[in-house]
C-alpha cells in the first residue's frame, strides 16, 4: 500500500500539476484517499514570490485546503521565508 501511495502522489506531481480556477469552495466533496497539491507563494530577506509545493492524501477538498495552508513549505524552499500566499493547485483520487 505505502509503495503504490508513493506512486500515486509522484504521478499527481508530474502528470496532475496544473493550475485549476475553481475554488475550493466549488469543488465537490471528495471520497476519502484524495490526493491534493498546495502552492505557497513565499517571501525571505532574498527573495519575495518564489514558490514551493506541498501536497498530502485528504478526505475532501476542504481538509485539503486547511491543512495543506496550515503546512507551509516555505522555510525548507531554496530561499527559505514564510508564506504570504496559499492555493491548492490540484485535487485527485486515488
Amino acid at each position: 500500500m505505502r509503495t503504490l501511495t508513493l506512486i500515486t502522489l509522484l504521478l499527481t506531481l508530474v502528470i496532475g500539476c496544473r493550475e485549476s480556477d475553481e475554488s475550493v469552495s466549488d469543488t465537490k466533496q471528495l471520497t476519502p484517499s484524495t490526493v491534493c497539491n498546495g502552492q505557497h507563494t513565499c517571501q525571505s530577506h532574498d527573495s519575495i514570490g518564489h514558490t514551493c509545493t506541498n501536497y498530502g492524501i485528504f478526505n475532501d477538498a476542504n481538509e485539503a485546503y486547511y491543512k495543506l495552508k496550515a503546512d507551509s513549505c516555505c522555510g525548507h524552499s531554496q530561499y527559505g521565508g514564510s508564506s504570504i500566499d496559499f492555493k491548492v493547485t490540484n485535487c485527485m483520487l486515488m
